[in-house]
């Protein structure tokens, strides 16, 4: 399985060419309002041009968005910007800024508290509010909403069998049960969460697009585990 999704076409973390910005914009775009795009955890839509490039303060950081990695670049990439891995589009989804910054690199895994107190945040955002099932360990754990958990299932599978360290450039990418080996290794959990999640939330529509466009506009690859749920369980 590996060699078939090996090999994929690169697009630059940051250029002037086409790059991961452009990209997330088309995979990520909100399907009522194409000039937004929509995040992972905190389910905004939030206007393509906010992004952060760096330097906001104050209510910027909940108005505009980056590129959040799912599997984070600490574990096994750290800031190798050119590397695939850290520019794979099947691990990289917007996110606020704000949001992005309280996940940090902690593991997922059931548990914790609504992250958010969101009483002002209303107002601004027109009404949309960040789902409370947004849940976090204070520098343990975080749990995304019930509908984003077999979405992030599948990316973490996918990239636990796309890098298998064969490439300089491309670490061993590995799945546990042992958080503890989650620190600045290439290690990520918790695979039994993981499993659970995939199993409770199988591939959306929106999902398998997403999967559909990244082959055919961008990598040239597929995650095989959007296609075959079923592979999941015969592996892990």
């Amino acid at each position: 399985m590996h060699e078939i999704i090996d090999r994929h076409t690169v697009f630059p973390y940051t250029s002037s060419a086409t790059d991961v910005w452009d990209a997330l914009c088309e995979l990520d775009e909100d399907p009522i309002n194409s000039d937004n795009i929509l995040t992972i955890y905190s389910f905004q839509s939030i206007g393509k041009n906010l992004q952060n490039n760096g330097g906001l303060l104050g209510w910027d950081f909940w108005t505009h968005w980056e590129r959040e990695h799912t599997w984070p670049n600490s574990y096994g990439f750290g800031g190798m910007t050119t590397w695939p891995p850290y520019t794979d589009l099947f691990a990289l989804r917007p996110e606020i800024c704000r949001v992005n910054n309280d996940r940090g690199n902690l593991p997922y895994e059931f548990g914790g508290i609504p992250l958010y107190n969101l009483v002002n945040y209303i107002t601004l955002s027109n009404g949309n509010t960040v789902p409370t099932s947004l849940k976090m360990v204070s520098n343990v754990s975080w749990e995304p909403p019930d509908d984003m958990k077999g979405d992030i299932a599948r990316a973490m599978f996918y990239m636990a069998v796309r890098y298998n360290g064969d490439l300089f450039n491309e670490p061993d990418l590995e799945l546990t049960n042992t958080v503890s080996l989650v620190s600045g290794q290439p290690y990520m959990g918790k695979l039994s969460v993981l499993i659970q999640w995939h199993l409770d939330d199988p591939p959306s529509p929106a999902e398998m697009l997403r999967n559909d466009l990244i082959f055919t506009l961008f990598q040239g690859n597929r995650n095989p585990f959007i296609d075959h749920p079923e592979w999941v369980t015969n592996i892990w």
